[in-house]
């Protein structure tokens, strides 16, 4: 009875659910050139969500109109770097490390009641959150260059979410300590430990049964990434906070808008993406 009060009033989370998953493994199946357009087209929506909701800019406005510009014309610039020097491009998820570090340091070293974002970017710099977004988005991108580019793809996204699932469970079967109370009150030290472990299980077990053998490293090296994933969605905690938001949007019923969704996918992908030669079959 209590598990079904626990689910009860979920069914448009659990059904826009269903729908996001389906169409992810539709744009599989399409091969690549697909999975690059929805890339592409979700870089879009992820900036006008900062644009609009966290910078409050219009859509007829000059910032938000280069911002938009700004990402496609880099986008095609990138898609043509690739057919010349695909060597530069797989070279980016090292700028998105670079990236991850400056907001490591934000998470863990600016005070919750900053402004520093708010008003710098906010005020000066609007055009950063391109890259903020296309950055970590090509760094996704750079595993489709790779000959098991599916595998790669469909094991992230199982870390990520399994992170996300079974960091739910364990917070709320024996959750008692918090892990960052003041950035996002919900989550647990259990919850966090729970989550990596069962990631990387979850991670492995794909890997063993549908790629190649189970190594012990490789199970190191999911529960890595699925503590990053959690970094990442303390990240985006913590900046919602700061501009007094409670989801980037509400463009997915019961799940919030695309940032809210891609938030730990997004910090992880540059660490996964430089990580994947490890994972051999490149």
């Amino acid at each position: 009875m209590k598990v079904f009060e626990s689910f009860k009033g979920s069914a448009p989370k659990v059904l826009s659910g269903a729908v996001m998953i389906a169409f992810v493994f539709l744009c599989f199946w399409g091969g690549k050139n697909v999975f690059f357009g929805l890339a592409s087209l979700i870089g879009f929506f992820l900036i006008d969500e900062l644009e609009l909701n966290f910078f409050k800019v219009k859509r007829a406005s000059f910032n938000y109109i280069f911002s938009q510009l700004l990402y496609v014309g880099s986008l095609v610039l990138i898609f043509f770097l690739a057919q010349k020097n695909l060597f530069l491009i797989m070279k980016v998820p090292y700028l998105g490390l670079a990236l991850n570090f400056l907001l490591f340091i934000y998470l863990f070293f600016q005070d919750i009641d900053s402004k520093v974002i708010v008003n710098w970017i906010g005020h000066k710099m609007l055009f950063l959150t391109t890259f903020f977004i296309l950055i970590p988005l090509v760094s996704l991108v750079t595993l489709l260059f790779r000959s098991n580019w599916m595998e790669l793809l469909i094991v992230i996204l199982i870390i990520n979410y399994g992170m996300d699932t079974f960091a739910w469970f364990f917070g709320k079967k024996f959750g008692k300590h918090k892990l960052m109370p003041h950035v996002s009150p919900n989550k647990t030290v259990e919850g966090l430990i729970g989550g990596m472990i069962g990631a990387g299980i979850a991670g492995s077990v794909y890997w063993s049964f549908c790629v190649d053998k189970f190594r012990p490293s490789f199970l190191a090296i999911f529960i890595l990434l699925a503590f990053f994933a959690q970094i990442g969605d303390l990240v985006q905690s913590k900046i919602k906070r700061q501009f007094d938001l409670k989801d980037s949007s509400s463009l997915i019923p019961g799940h919030g808008g695309v940032y809210d969704r891609l938030d730990s996918l997004l910090f992880v992908a540059p660490l996964f993406a430089a990580m994947a030669p490890l994972l051999g079959r490149g």
